[in-house]
């Protein structure tokens, strides 16, 4: 998303305004409103990292807005947005509702720290990239095509989310009851991604992204079933997945199958050969 110079340009002498807005001093724009009506903070460059403590920020527009760091601590931001924007992300006891971080760069982004919750948050088409999940509650929120390259989303709970696109490198889950509740996972695929102590519970994916609630389970049936049938010529690849599989089982009492990434893995004809007999195990409702 491009910017308007101008919206930054325009901060030039307004140091002191950006230093009070900070500490919470105040919260009106010297530019007015924007056409939805919200206050006009669009184009702010801040050049050091930024911690504001106990804001209370309703109906603000941040949009491009250029940090280095800005966390929030102890702080409420409600229907706002933060389109377009460049910034590692960072949260502690804060809460984010209606929040819009579209399109935005929020690399190496800190999320969800001591408690921290996002709810009808929109993180479309934003990257996420190299950023960690700190057991952060995430509820209705969209993450439609948002990058989540090597990111690590540890003891995250997501709750009547959407996700959709690829979601590549991505380790999920920890120990605290990290999970996805009635979640729309049906335009989504997952590469490369591990889920720890992670559940899975009433979310809808599609035919291609299997969800085994038993994995223990459901991976002794596939073990059973690939050497006994006779049509099934991945018997090598399949057993050696078996083994990493099984290696980690005290930890994924629930996996995902996912039909992209065995083609990346395994290559795509052993890869639909194994996915097949998980396929025919998940209709059983394993």
């Amino acid at each position: 998303m491009s910017i308007n110079k101008s919206i930054q340009q325009r901060w030039s002498g307004f140091t002191s305004i950006l230093e009070s807005l900070f500490r919470g001093d105040i919260v009106s724009s010297p530019f007015g409103v924007t056409e939805s009506g919200q206050e006009d903070f669009r184009g702010i460059l801040l050049e050091t990292n930024i911690r504001p403590v106990g804001l209370n920020l309703a109906s603000c527009d941040f949009g491009f807005l250029r940090a280095q760091k800005l966390i929030f601590a102890e702080s409420s931001i409600a229907s706002s947005s933060f389109k377009g924007s460049q910034l590692a992300l960072g949260d502690f006891k804060s809460s984010f509702l209606d929040v819009s971080f579209a399109d935005s760069k929020l690399r190496g982004s800190g999320l969800g720290a001591n408690g921290s919750s996002y709810s009808g948050c929109d993180f479309s088409r934003s990257d996420l990239s190299g950023s960690t999940g700190l057991g952060g509650r995430f509820e209705r929120c969209q993450f439609d095509k948002t990058k989540w390259n090597n990111s690590l989303m540890g003891e995250c709970c997501f709750y009547s989310c959407r996700f959709t696109g690829e979601i590549r490198g991505v380790i999920f889950g920890g120990v605290h009851g990290a999970s996805m509740v009635n979640c729309d996972l049906s335009n989504a695929s997952f590469i490369d991604c591990t889920f720890n102590e992670f559940r899975f519970s009433d979310c809808k994916s599609s035919e291609d992204t299997l969800l085994f609630c038993d994995w223990p389970k459901a991976l002794a049936c596939f073990k059973k079933e690939v050497r006994t049938r006779r049509d099934f010529g991945a018997i090598e690849l399949a057993t050696r997945w078996i083994g990493v599989w099984e290696k980690r089982l005290n930890i994924t009492p629930q996996n995902m199958v996912d039909r992209a990434d065995l083609a990346k893995q395994v290559g795509p004809v052993a890869g639909e050969a194994i996915f097949k007999v998980f396929h025919d195990i998940w209709q059983r409702g394993m």
